[in-house]
């Protein structure tokens, strides 16, 4: 079925806000991005005026998408925009917790935030966001502050079609299923991925759990195929990562090991090869970093389609 962005029913959140969670979505805010600076590059005087944007969600998509935006504004800007004053470009990351990456050890968190302040991302944690704007955001407690775009990076739900089926929706608009997972109450029907929620045992939302349920579920309908019961589902947690920037991650197995920092990030991108499918993908993949990253420095930056940000489309902003 699919899932959708989790807007926890913040009132323009839908309607001024950019998601992440499909290619579409992630082209669109690169062109969004990129386009917002060919505007202000365009103006009588560029400089005029800043730029800032708002990332809600200290998760791994929040985190990872606050630390590119820093690295963007750091390197590929200058290149890129070299009559732009990088230090007009503001990216604040808002989290409701009092810490970023929840799923993760408490060092890991410490150096997570630490990194991204010292690469100038304005983190604010325990911060909830009570409405969005097309050009502000208010915040829990009366404060509000002037956008021109925001990422949200919150969370996902169940696709809102499947409340129509008659079956137990639980907390995230996921489908509660059972530990065989089968859906409850029914006896030939089975919920996996981010769509699916264990009652008894919850699973995170990540890429894991959702090829683990798949493959499992497979092998229960063979298994009901056959006239034989079906198992409980126990999930291998392989242990999780999230990038910061540059030479910059953090990561943690279920065995112990905790790695920040450059370790982390070689970990990050050797296992993102290892999954890739196709050895001619692999490799391609791998020459690609080889470049970006371990030969001279230089300007990858790829401008589509100038799509205006919600600020612009409307007509908060003097265009010239």
């Amino acid at each position: 079925t699919g899932i959708t962005t989790n807007h926890f029913g913040i009132p323009g959140a839908a309607e001024f806000t950019m998601s992440m969670y499909t290619r579409a979505e992630a082209l669109r805010v690169r062109d969004t991005i990129f386009g917002s600076m060919e505007i202000i590059a365009g103006r009588s005087d560029p400089n005029s005026g800043g730029f800032t944007v708002v990332v809600a969600g200290g998760g791994a998509t929040g985190v990872e998408m606050a630390g590119q935006l820093a690295e963007l504004k750091q390197e590929a800007l200058p290149k890129t925009y070299p009559e732009l004053n990088p230090a007009q470009v503001h990216v604040v990351l808002v989290e409701m917790a009092p810490y970023l990456l929840a799923p993760f050890d408490d060092s890991l968190r410490k150096y997570a935030l630490a990194e991204l302040i010292k690469r100038g991302v304005d983190v604010r944690l325990n911060t909830a966001i009570s409405e969005v704007h097309a050009d502000r955001v208010d915040f829990k407690g009366g404060e509000s502050i002037p956008v021109d775009l925001v990422i949200w990076a919150a969370g996902v739900s169940g696709n809102p079609a499947i409340r129509e089926w008659g079956i137990p929706i639980g907390r995230g608009g996921r489908i509660e299923v059972n530990s065989d997972l089968r859906v409850l109450g029914e006896e030939n029907i089975f919920a996996v991925g981010d769509i699916s929620l264990t009652v008894d045992t919850p699973l995170p939302q990540l890429a894991q759990p959702a090829i683990q349920t798949g493959k499992f579920a497979a092998k229960q309908i063979a298994r009901l195929n056959r006239g034989t019961p079906t198992e409980k589902f126990e999930y291998h947690n392989k242990g999780t990562m999230a990038t910061i920037g540059r030479g910059d991650a953090v990561l943690q197995t279920p065995f112990g090991l905790k790695l920040k920092g450059v370790p982390a990030w070689l970990g990050w991108i050797g296992l993102h090869i290892v999954y890739i499918l196709g050895g001619r993908n692999r490799l391609q993949t791998l020459l690609s970093l080889t470049s970006r990253y371990l030969l001279p420095r230089r300007s990858n930056t790829i401008v589509g389609d100038v799509m205006e940000t919600p600020k612009l489309r409307a007509g908060a902003v003097d265009r010239r």
